[in-house]
């Protein structure tokens, strides 16, 4: 389905209007990260935005930032400006971000966004050539088994008004520790420093998949001018490759 159609209906634009907008609705695995990588004045682009809530809780945590919130769907953009009059909020796909090189001093796609996106990989390509300096993203992980990136065999209803049958289907993604790796390598220029933070979670009541538990992985990266491997702080329930970090504790 096309994602602007899979979002663009009034039940979710008013479950996203009331949920993820204090802190106590964050992962926790945000919670910790954002904390760490925030700082006054940050140009901030959030991907997947919806109905702007998460600005709320961004304001929280610190309340002068140059805020910039980007979706697919055209309602939920209309929800947010109406929301917050006078932040800049724009249409747009997170695989085609239209922003030059470097806007951004932090980019920020997490709250489940990637999961229901199957071009997830540009995604994260986009991100990070929009950043300047950091990218905090999330993504669910199996350590072993397969990857279920078709929507065929791994799926969620959208089920926002509690009408289960009716809902739209979008894509569940989990993929593996091999593919989670392959995608962080592909990141370039490589980060100068990664943040992991992860822990295992039953997968979604409205979810449909073989996987019964996954790991919730929030990374922050900061991005480097030099090339060299990545400083690691990692606290996530599977091993980070020692090939691909440098000085850190894993």
């Amino acid at each position: 389905m096309d994602p602007d159609k899979l979002w663009n209906h009034l039940s979710a634009v008013e479950f996203f209007a009331t949920h993820r907008d204090t802190p106590d609705g964050l992962y926790r695995s945000e919670a910790r990260l954002l904390a760490e990588l925030l700082a006054p004045g940050l140009r901030v682009l959030d991907v997947g935005c919806a109905a702007g809530s998460f600005l709320a809780v961004l304001r929280t945590y610190q309340p002068d930032l140059d805020y910039t919130g980007v979706d697919c769907s055209a309602l939920m953009i209309d929800a947010a400006r109406r929301r917050f009059p006078g932040v800049r909020f724009e249409v747009a796909e997170g695989d085609r971000l239209p922003f030059q090189d470097g806007s951004f001093d932090l980019v920020i796609c997490t709250g489940g966004t990637l999961v229901t996106i199957l071009r997830w990989r540009e995604v994260l390509h986009e991100c990070w050539r929009v950043t300047g300096d950091k990218f905090l993203f999330d993504l669910r992980v199996v350590a072993n088994g397969e990857n279920l990136e078709d929507v065929t065999r791994s799926w969620v209803r959208l089920a926002f008004d509690g009408e289960p049958d009716q809902a739209p289907v979008a894509p569940y993604v989990i993929i593996n520790a091999a593919t989670f790796y392959e995608a962080m390598s592909a990141f370039q220029p490589r980060p100068a420093h990664v943040r992991g933070f992860g822990y295992h979670h039953p997968v979604s009541e409205m979810a449909t998949t073989p996987h019964r538990e996954v790991c919730m992985v929030q990374i922050g990266l900061t991005k480097q001018t030099i090339d060299r491997l990545p400083a690691l702080q990692w606290d996530v329930p599977f091993p980070w490759p020692a090939r691909q970090s440098g000085t850190g504790r894993a």
